[in-house]
């Protein structure tokens, strides 16, 4: 019986909530996964098509009657594979995009098709979120793990392309994941338990569909062999095999391009994707170049100016205390975490080395930033290793919130963030690309939904997607086209990218009624032309 004037209660004190939490296994980062979905309800149809995209939507829908045709044992020729140079890329997360927004359309019919696309996208790359968490937890606490997959969260520059970028946000997530994968089989092999072979084949086959999403993804098996040998020596051999196996098996299916000729084909994409042909100019440091010929610091450069201050400053600390930690032999797995960080740190080297051809800032290398955050939450946990849990977490929030800030000020621009280092915000657009794949047009359109006359004739500059855009987010009654040449009173609007000057280049003297800016940037104009 308890003493008069006692008072018991079932609330928990926020504290107690909070120390539960934490107690839980994991509990911080399935919170993290739920509060992004949250956030992407309100914010997904905010986003405008990139530039690539509507040739993505053809190639999606391409590959899937290239699937049926191989299922009735047909030939598919090469030319029906895709618009342009697009059967060099794996189409496999283009056709999940495709039959995921046609899924879901059917269910939200008002929901515009592009907008459920951005959906896709976006579940990959909190598919990023939990592996980096994950790769985290090898070498930190779950508390350090999860500042670290916060911190990658909340990268202005990650989120902007998670919410718009086909290619690579995805392509980075399913090389996370088969990192995950890759080193749990080397765990599996060597414990040699009653599972292992299905955690081999289970890493072949996340394999197998990061290849048939690009042709670099096979450097995961480079890691996860030769962490494999290094444990297992001749021993590995065999899960090695099923492991290749399962993972060739599983990218010459998805790809229909390597079908008949999968060796000859995929070094045909591996050579065009090593000397990509495009020549296009391209803004860096105030000076203008050719995408081929651009100076060796162009992508270290990059990644220093757009990642966030206290993400650089972490990287340098837990890099600091992984040395230390090393030098007193009390560092577990040292020789995994120097084989992930090759995972950066070569093809940086092999990048300023060779020079390739690089355009749209550094969004075709973000999956190799995964591997600097495990340094973070190295810092991260030295932070709660020394200081009082209250504090540790406040260094935290103090490291999460230039990238939240920024993420809220240039909505639903976020990708084109820059850090101080880059100087005065001011000039920004004048030194380096912004917004480089031109997602700001459909806010240009759906001015015009408001305000263009009936039937109207709008140019769209951009060869390719642009002109496409104003289908998917226009009136029906507009008419787009890219081509410039249509003569004067041709054309009734133009929207302009001011990339490369190109609203001023295109009807210099048609006033300017509409402009997208953001920060001081201007980045769409819309002209009168009639």
């Amino acid at each position: 019986m308890k003493p008069a004037g006692t008072h018991t209660s079932n609330s928990l004190s926020p504290k107690r909530l909070w120390s539960r939490i934490q107690g839980h296994s994991h509990a911080l980062i399935i919170l993290l996964i739920l509060a992004n979905l949250v956030v992407a309800a309100f914010v997904f149809d905010d986003y405008g098509e990139s530039w690539d995209e509507p040739n993505i939507h053809l190639y999606a829908a391409s590959t899937q009657q290239a699937y049926l045709a191989g299922l009735r044992g047909e030939p598919v020729a090469e030319d029906e594979l895709g618009p342009f140079n697009l059967r060099y890329y794996g189409p496999f997360y283009f056709v999940f995009s495709d039959l995921f927004a046609r899924s879901l359309g059917v269910v939200l019919p008002q929901v515009n098709f592009v907008d459920l696309w951005h959906l896709s996208y976006f579940l990959s790359f909190l598919l990023a979120v939990v592996c980096v968490y994950a790769l985290c937890l090898r070498w930190a606490s779950r508390g350090a793990a999860f500042a670290a997959a916060l911190l990658f969260n909340l990268q202005p520059l990650l989120w902007g392309h998670a919410f718009m970028n086909p290619k690579d946000i995805p392509f980075m997530a399913f090389f996370l994941l088969s990192v995950v994968l890759g080193l749990r089989a080397v765990d599996a092999a060597e414990a040699r338990g009653p599972r292992s072979w299905r955690a081999i084949l289970l890493a072949g086959v996340a394999l197998g569909v990061a290849t048939a999403m690009r042709v670099s993804a096979p450097a995961v098996g480079l890691i996860v062999a030769i962490e494999m040998l290094a444990r297992g020596g001749r021993r590995a051999l065999g899960p090695l095999a099923a492991y290749a196996a399962a993972a060739a098996a599983v990218a010459y299916l998805l790809w229909p391009f390597l079908w008949g000729a999968p060796l000859e084909h995929y070094f045909a994409v591996f050579n065009e994707m090593r000397d990509f042909p495009m020549d296009i100019p391209v803004r860096f440091n105030g000076a203008i170049y050719h995408s081929m010929d651009l100076p060796p610091d162009y992508l270290p450069r990059l990644m220093l100016l757009q990642l966030t201050g206290p993400l650089l400053a972490l990287i340098a600390a837990g890099a600091a205390v992984a040395g230390w930690r090393i030098y007193r032999r009390v560092f577990p797995q040292a020789r995994l975490l120097a084989l992930l960080l090759g995972w950066f740190l070569v093809p940086v080297a092999l990048v300023v080395l060779s020079q390739p051809t690089m355009y749209d800032n550094f969004r075709q290398f973000l999956f190799l930033l995964p591997p600097l955050f495990i340094l973070a939450a190295l810092a991260f946990d030295e932070l709660f290793v020394r200081l009082r849990p209250a504090l540790a977490w406040a260094l935290v929030a103090a490291a999460v919130a230039p990238g939240l800030l920024a993420m809220v000020a240039l909505h639903p621009y976020e990708y084109i963030f820059y850090n101080r280092l880059a100087g005065d915000p001011a000039t920004l657009a004048q030194r380096f690309e912004t917004e480089y794949w031109v997602t700001s047009y459909r806010e240009a359109i759906e001015y015009l939904n408001e305000v263009a006359v009936p039937n109207a004739n709008v140019l769209v500059f951009g060869e390719g997607g642009p002109a496409v855009m104003v289908r998917h987010f226009g009136r029906p009654d507009l008419t787009a086209t890219a081509d410039p040449r249509g003569g004067p009173g041709f054309y009734d609007y133009a929207i302009l990218t001011t990339r490369m000057g190109s609203d001023r280049s295109f009807y210099p003297g048609a006033p300017a009624i509409f402009q997208v800016e953001k920060d001081g940037m201007i980045f769409v104009v819309v002209k009168d032309l009639q």
